[in-house]
């Protein structure tokens, strides 16, 4: 058991180390290697939180992004070290705990590189971007690989920790998921609740775990505390407010203009336009949240009363309209730790869309090269990968068919274990 589990944690951790060097963007390569010897894998922090804003076509004309002119002319276009304020000078529409984080890290990097504009700029952001997700995962990966050895459901994870380990900020996101997770089965649900809604600011897509908690509590009177919650948790996105009251707005904003990503209503669009299929999202995860609440397990047990949340977890993610590939990774944690049964008897299909959701990142640069390759083969495609005509977007159907094969072993196994553990 002992060896086992050093291996499974050895892999994982080689899994991480992987993940750094294949999304290691060409300006890093030239810094760390003295020259660039591969193409990348998609590195989706540095377009949200850097080239959002940093781009030198930005320069000498008017955009939405920068809110100091000055601080643009001499930060952007003059490469001056001038630290441009995430929210102050310009716009970024990141959750709170992403937005602190990199306000520390681009500080740093700024201090150490001199410029924004410069190759040992975005070199040492990634590198500390990569060293805060080595750090988060550790914990993660310990916790989970005695979980996984122990009901024998290694190695799933380990290529979603390669595609997506140092991707975006999902690394937080699981560690804060899987401590909250762990508090509220040990009964302390104030930290718990703490914990989940930590995560709900790392990623927006999880605030439906402390919503669940606060109607739980407010139904069957736990008594969580929630007013000591609301200082500690809350205070990422009040402070980001303090800065800038006009955050929160944008937060919204951002998210009613969200479209359809990589989620099962994309295949509607043989029947309707995207926009009603993105309208018909939104409603249908409402009526799937009501649902859950609804029929909820009403046993006052902690652990009784949360092993309903890997279940839901999916059931809201497949029913989303934005089934984004870097999700997999805290969900999957959250299946492993709060229903391994049904991973035990899932794993060849989370396996398979593990691969198929990994295989979206190296597809996805190849998306028109696939959809021309596939018209030479008299087969209808179009060049956009989130089109249901691409190839790319059949794989991540394909995805999106196996979880939804889980989802169902999931709430068989939840109706057969009713009866015994319901009031």
């Amino acid at each position: 058991m002992v060896l086992r589990r050093a291996v499974a944690i050895g892999v994982l951790v080689a899994a991480v180390a992987l993940s750094i060097i294949l999304h290691m963007p060409t300006q890093v390569q030239r810094v760390v290697f003295g020259g660039e010897y591969f193409q990348p894998l998609y590195y989706d922090a540095l377009p949200a939180l850097h080239y959002s804003a940093f781009n030198p076509s930005l320069c000498g004309r008017q955009d939405d992004v920068w809110l100091n002119q000055v601080v643009k002319q001499e930060a952007l276009c003059e490469g001056r070290g001038v630290y441009a304020v995430p929210l102050v000078d310009y716009r970024i529409f990141e959750p709170p705990l992403t937005v602190l984080l990199h306000m520390l890290l681009s500080r740093v990097s700024l201090a150490v590189a001199g410029s924004y504009t410069t190759d040992a700029y975005v070199a040492t952001l990634y590198i500390l971007q990569s060293i805060t997700q080595v750090v988060l995962l550790i914990p993660v990966i310990y916790y989970l690989s005695e979980v996984a050895v122990e009901k024998k459901i290694f190695p799933v994870l380990v290529l979603t920790i390669v595609a997506y380990g140092v991707y975006r900020g999902d690394a937080l996101t699981a560690l804060l998921i899987l401590l909250g997770y762990r508090y509220l089965a040990r009964g302390d649900g104030l930290l718990a609740l703490g914990f989940f809604t930590l995560a709900a600011q790392a990623d927006f897509f999880w605030i439906f775990l402390p919503l669940l908690m606060l109607l739980d509590t407010r139904v069957e009177g736990a008594g969580f505390g929630r007013a000591g919650f609301l200082l500690a948790s809350l205070s990422p996105i009040v402070v980001l407010t303090v800065l800038n009251p006009a955050y929160p707005s944008w937060l919204v904003e951002s998210a009613l203009r969200a479209g359809l990503n990589n989620s099962l209503y994309v295949v509607g669009e043989f029947l309707a336009t995207r926009d009603v299929l993105s309208r018909l999202a939104g409603g249908i995860w409402i009526v799937a949240l009501v649902l859950l609440v609804a029929f909820r397990p009403k046993n006052s047990a902690p652990g009784e009363r949360v092993r309903y949340f890997p279940t839901a977890a999916l059931a809201l993610y497949l029913s989303s309209k934005q089934t984004l590939p870097q999700t997999m990774l805290p969900l999957l944690a959250l299946f492993i730790v709060g229903n391994p049964g049904a991973v035990e008897k899932s794993k060849w299909a989370i396996t398979l869309a593990e691969i198929a959701n990994a295989a979206f990142l190296p597809l996805f640069p190849l998306s028109p090269t696939l959809a021309a390759k596939a018209k030479l083969l008299k087969i209808p495609a179009s060049p956009e990968w989130y089109s249901i005509y691409n190839p790319t977007q059949w794989v991540i159907q394909l995805r999106n068919l196996l979880l939804l094969l889980v989802l169902v072993e999931s709430i068989r196994s939840k109706i057969r274990q009713r009866p015994a553990s319901s009031n």
